[in-house]
């Protein structure tokens, strides 16, 4: 259960580092995610 809980936890951070990374690479990119994703 523990494991769990470590792995979920380092998984959000490590995502949100990408979206801090993705933010100061790229501060006006939200349009351009939306339209990649889709």
């Amino acid at each position: 259960m523990q494991f769990i809980g470590e792995t979920g936890l380092s998984l959000c951070h490590m995502l949100l580092l990408d979206w801090i990374i993705w933010r100061l690479v790229n501060p006006s990119g939200d349009a351009s995610v939306f339209l990649y994703i889709q």
